[in-house]
C-alpha cells in the first residue's frame, strides 16, 4: 500500500525567539530556526518517522525550492513537487516566553498547469487501495472545485482520500466522500453548524456527515483528546496530561498516526490510539518539531479509547 501527501501551498516556517514583544521598542532576535512547512509535508514526515514510506506531492515556487527540500530533511527522491514561478512563501512566528505572534503569507498565485501536471503524476503513481492525504491551505486563486474533480478521479481509481482542508465547504466535502477527515472543534462547528460542544450533539453531527458520505471522522478537541466516528462506531479518546510547548503540527501528526495505523492493518481502536499519541507527542516539542515513533510509543500507553 502506497501513501502520498499533497501540499498545495507549502511554506518555509521561520521562528524568531525574541528578547521581548514590546510594540514600542526594537525587539531583538535571540535565536531563530527555519523549517519546511505545509500540512501535507508534515504528515509525510511523521509517517516516515513512524516507519511508513511516504512521498510528498505538491506545487512549489522554483526560486527557493532547493532550500525547501533541504529544510524538509526528506530528500528530493521523496518530494515530487511540480515547480512553478515565484518562491515558496515564508511564514514568520515571533515568540517570547509563552507569548506568540504568527504571520502567515498567502503565497504565490495558483498555477493550474502545475496542478494538472501534479495530478497526472500522482494518479499514475497510485493504484487501488493506496492512500492520498490532501491537507493544508489553498494557494491564491485556487478553485475548490478543481480539488473536487481531482478527488473524484482518485476515488474512481479506488484510492482512499484523506482530507484536512478547512476551506472546503460542506457540499464539496461530502461530494468527495473522503475516507476520513480531521477537523478541530472550530472547523467542525463551522462545517456542521452545530451550536454546542456537548458530546451527544457532536456525535450526532458526525453521524450526519457520515450519512452524507464522509466515512470516518476524527474530531480534534486539543487537550481534551479526540471524539471519533470510525467504521460506524463512536469513540472518546482521552490523552494524558503533558506540558504543551507548541501545538504546531499536532493535527498533522494525528492524521499521520491514524493513516499509519490503517496502513499497518490495525483495529479502529489501535488507529485512534496511534493518532492521539502522535498528536500529543508533537505538542510536547518546541516550535515546528514533529514526533518520532519512539516518543509516540511512550505516550500511547496512556491513551484511553472508550466506545460510546
Amino acid at each position: 500500500m502506497k501513501t502520498v501527501t499533497v501540499t498545495l501551498n507549502p511554506s518555509v516556517d521561520v521562528t524568531l525567539m525574541l528578547d521581548g514583544l514590546d510594540p514600542d521598542k526594537a525587539n531583538r532576535v535571540v535565536s531563530e530556526t527555519s523549517q519546511a512547512g505545509g500540512k501535507g509535508l508534515n504528515v509525510a514526515k511523521v509517517l516516515v518517522n513512524l516507519g511508513i514510506p511516504a512521498v510528498a506531492f505538491g506545487i512549489a515556487g522554483s526560486k527557493n525550492f532547493d532550500r525547501y527540500v533541504s529544510l524538509s530533511g526528506m530528500g528530493m527522491h521523496a518530494m515530487r513537487f511540480q515547480r512553478t514561478v515565484g518562491e515558496v512563501r515564508e511564514n514568520i512566528t515571533l515568540r517570547h516566553g509563552d507569548n506568540c505572534i504568527k504571520i502567515n503569507r498567502s503565497g504565490s498565485q495558483f498555477d493550474e498547469y502545475a496542478f494538472n501536471k501534479m495530478s497526472e503524476d500522482l494518479l499514475s503513481y497510485l493504484k487501488a487501495g493506496d492512500i492520498a492525504v490532501i491537507s493544508g491551505s489553498a494557494p491564491v486563486g485556487f478553485d475548490p472545485h478543481l480539488l473536487q474533480y481531482f478527488c473524484r478521479e482518485l476515488k474512481m481509481k479506488g484510492i482512499k482520500v484523506v482530507l484536512d482542508c478547512e476551506w472546503l465547504d460542506r457540499n464539496i466535502l461530502t461530494s468527495i466522500e473522503p475516507y476520513f477527515i480531521k477537523p478541530n472543534i472550530h472547523e467542525f462547528k463551522k462545517l456542521t453548524k452545530v451550536a454546542t460542544e456537548e458530546e451527544a450533539d457532536l456525535v450526532e453531527a458526525m453521524r450526519d456527515l457520515e450519512r452524507n458520505g464522509v466515512e470516518n471522522i476524527l474530531l480534534s478537541l486539543g487537550e481534551r483528546g479526540i471524539l471519533a466516528l470510525v467504521e460506524g462506531k463512536a469513540y472518546r479518546v482521552t490523552v494524558p496530561g503533558v506540558e504543551v510547548r507548541s501545538t504546531v503540527g499536532s493535527g498533522d501528526s494525528a492524521v499521520a498516526g491514524f493513516t499509519a495505523g490503517v496502513v499497518q492493518g490495525l483495529s479502529a481502536e489501535q488507529c485512534l490510539v496511534l493518532a492521539a499519541a502522535c498528536g500529543t507527542a508533537t505538542a510536547t516539542l518546541e516550535g515546528s518539531e514533529l514526533t518520532d515513533g519512539y516518543l509516540a510509543k511512550q505516550i500511547a500507553g496512556d491513551v484511553v479509547v472508550t466506545e460510546l
